[in-house]
């Protein structure tokens, strides 16, 4: 105060006069200092640090920054993913080939989560160290590594009294397949250090995802709140899964299974009852939350339903697909369940890139592979050799 009126005091030639005392308080509070103006400059720098990345994100929508901010703000950052395959020596070629094409998956420009591995099931002393070697480079970046399956049948099934409904290369190998992707892959030791799965078959593969992308895809990766990707739904006829849909009734009723998601269970219900077709999901392609499939009560009816009487995966060939679709239509509820249409991005099988030249019939009579013709080429290069390569031979 002392201070005020003395600069007061001088201003007016000395003299105390309180009207003017009070009109230039009013005039010095009114003016800024130099340090109120900093505070100021510095308000505005933090209004504008903090806005700035939101309009760029909105001025360049769907841009690798877009992304990344995505990334976070569906937490998966801190998911470890892996893109699983099953395959025997005969598909080494293929899976080089799809594997060479994963460059396409969006999670190669995501900025805040890991690339994801890849892992490669086979029987024990199937692949080679020198095919391990080559399907590591097939693929830039990505850890590649090759567990072991040793395929043993379900306890009380005995093999050389059954007869197998569907063959392909071996008596039984198909239903090992079912099976492993059923139940065996979630009991295995692989997938422990992973969140969520993708299946790639080796005669698949991926063409170019826009990082533009409207449907904003993070494969690999699973948003959190969803447990599982699906792909578009298909149907097996009553061959392939005679006898399931009563063991499905059977099952809810002696568990007292709660179905969470009841539109899913009454599409399959009025299929069978109405067509004798089985719902199912074309699960060549889906992305699958391991802690969903770990639980208890899902692991309670793989194992009934793959391991046990009446067996039939192995007598009737049930596929996994129905399976899966069984599995979500009882215990997961319908707001968990993700699905994108693919078919602008994802080829199965996959015939446009390099593919394995077999002999083929063509209008009767058999081609045979000619002298020094490349054990490797595109389709169109096929056909300068006189191939017919069809769509599903490869």
């Amino acid at each position: 105060m002392e201070r005020t009126e003395s600069k007061t005091k001088a201003f007016n030639g000395g003299t105390h006069n309180p009207s003017s005392v009070k009109a230039i308080r009013s005039r010095t509070r009114s003016r800024p200092t130099a340090k109120h103006i900093g505070r100021i400059c510095l308000a505005f720098i933090s209004i504008f640090m903090i806005m700035v990345p939101y309009t760029m994100v909105n001025l360049h929508s769907n841009s690798p920054i877009e992304m990344a901010l995505e990334t976070k703000m569906h937490g998966i950052q801190k998911d470890r993913a892996a893109i699983i395959s099953l395959i025997t020596s005969e598909d080494i070629s293929n899976l080089c080939n799809a594997m060479s094409r994963l460059d396409a998956l969006p999670d190669v420009h995501m900025k805040d989560a890991s690339l994801a591995d890849v892992l490669v099931f086979h029987e024990p002393n199937d692949l080679s160290t020198e095919s391990m070697n080559r399907l590591s480079n097939c693929t830039t970046d990505r850890l590649v590594r090759f567990p072991v399956v040793d395929f043993a049948f379900p306890p009380g099934f005995d093999p050389r009294k059954e007869e197998s409904r569907f063959q392909k290369r071996s008596k039984w190998g198909y239903s090992h397949m079912i099976r492993f992707f059923i139940s065996g892959l979630w009991e295995h030791p692989a997938i422990e250090d992973y969140d969520v799965v993708m299946r790639l078959d080796s005669d698949a593969c991926w063409n170019q995802i826009p990082v533009d992308d409207p449907e904003q895809r993070m494969y690999p990766y699973l948003p959190p709140k969803y447990v599982y990707q699906r792909n578009m739904q298909t149907q097996d006829g009553r061959l392939y899964c005679e006898g399931l849909y009563n063991f499905t009734v059977n099952y809810i009723s002696k568990h007292s299974t709660d179905v969470r998601n009841p539109e899913l269970w009454r599409k399959f219900e009025k299929r069978w009852l109405e067509e004798e077709l089985c719902q199912g999901f074309y699960n060549n392609f889906e992305i699958t939350r391991v802690k969903f499939m770990q639980q208890s009560a899902v692991r309670q009816w793989h194992e009934a339903v793959a391991d046990g009487e009446p067996y039939g995966v192995f007598r009737h060939r049930w596929g996994d697909a129905v399976v899966r679709y069984l599995t979500m239509a009882l215990f997961s509820s319908p707001r968990t369940i993700l699905y994108h249409n693919n078919t602008p991005y994802y080829q199965h099988p996959c015939y446009r890139g390099i593919v394995k030249t077999f002999p083929s019939i063509v209008d009767g009579q058999r081609t045979l592979l000619r002298p020094r013709m490349p054990e490797q080429m595109t389709v169109e290069e096929a056909k300068k050799y006189g191939i017919h390569v069809k769509k599903g031979s490869f």
